[in-house]
């Protein structure tokens, strides 16, 4: 199975599976965290994972899992490092590794300033 979160702003985010072997796109359980843009997803131990990015006038750092066997979504941790978007995601077996990427902290003036990051994390579901 493929997976695509489809985000609109102002909308809610949507899942949709794909399945390669009969062609076809079925809707999945409603991403419940915050819209966003420039989130941040990976796969480690046969779920997803998704979160991170940018809303409004703020960074976020939270990250939900979504279990396919269960087609449900839970708030799993805030992620501890710098950055919240463009960070590099490597999901190999039972973890996952993150980091790098940049903070995004605000201006003041509706835009941001972007801070290059250089730490790197281990996640373990």
């Amino acid at each position: 199975m493929g997976y695509v979160l489809n985000q609109r702003a102002g909308q809610p985010p949507h899942l949709f599976a794909y399945d390669p072997k009969t062609g076809s796109w079925t809707r999945e359980a409603d991403f419940p965290g915050s819209s966003r843009t420039q989130g941040l997803a990976f796969t480690a131990k046969n779920k997803a994972f998704y979160g991170l990015g940018t809303a409004s006038d703020k960074g976020l750092r939270d990250l939900w899992q979504y279990d396919p066997a269960t087609d449900q979504w839970q708030y799993v941790t805030d992620y501890p490092g710098q950055g919240n978007i463009a960070l590099v995601s490597v999901g190999y077996a039972n973890r996952a590794y993150l980091g790098l990427g940049y903070e995004t902290q605000p201006t003041g003036q509706g835009t941001f300033r972007y801070v290059g990051c250089t730490d790197f994390w281990e996640f373990v579901p």
